[in-house]
């Protein structure tokens, strides 16, 4: 028996060693209540510097009347933004209509009622996809509403944005996706995700929490 457990225990090791942040248990463990790293994510995806105030990762918003959401990782900017982020490896979770389910529920949930619609948090839905999803061949992709008549942007401060997980390079965007994709945390360009992946892999405090 005992043998049996010391190698059950030898497969798990391993299988944390193959780990990447594009696999659902790494990536949770990695993110949670991990602002510098998150920080570092939209830093790069956003081009802004913006200011997170907490992060958690797994995070459910409950539908009363219909299908709740679980976000992959859930981001609350310093003047109130909220940012969902879903790193998917299957193409399906990533489709368009999820991404607007997405933004609808968090919207709902983010006004008083009574309060004035100006009021309503900007927010991002952010897809990090191992595949190129949209298929265009672009390292990311910007959503936005428009005005079809005059191609002037609505501004309703709701966004989304895919970052294309399969085209890797020599930008700031690119090694942040070489990062995801990376089972050897030394080999990550960014020292905050380097960092915090070499807890979960190496340290043996942090492979007892995997």
């Amino acid at each position: 028996k005992g043998n049996m457990t010391e190698k059950k225990r030898e497969q798990i090791i391993n299988k944390i060693q193959e780990f990447t942040l594009f696999d659902d248990e790494f990536m949770t463990a990695v993110f949670n209540k991990n602002v510098e790293s998150t920080e570092l994510l939209l830093r790069i995806i956003l081009e802004q510097n913006l200011k997170v105030t907490e992060v958690l990762t797994q995070y459910v918003v409950h539908n009363l009347y219909g299908h709740s959401i679980k976000m992959d990782i859930h981001a609350v900017g310093e003047a109130g933004q909220e940012m969902d982020i879903e790193v998917q490896k299957d193409n399906s979770g990533a489709v368009p209509k999820r991404a607007r389910y997405n933004s609808s529920l968090i919207d709902g949930n983010c006004l008083e009622a009574g309060k004035d619609y100006n009021k309503l948090p900007e927010s991002w839905i952010i897809f990090i996809t191992e595949n190129d999803v949209l298929e265009g061949n672009l390292p990311i992709y910007h959503i936005e509403r428009t005005i079809v008549e005059t191609g002037q942007n609505f501004d309703d401060k709701a966004h989304i944005i895919y970052v294309n997980g399969a085209m890797e390079g020599d930008t700031p965007l690119g090694k942040l996706v070489h990062d995801f994709k990376c089972k050897e945390p030394d080999d990550m360009n960014y020292k905050e995700l380097r960092n915090r992946a070499n807890y979960y892999k190496k340290d043996e405090e942090g492979v007892e929490h995997m």
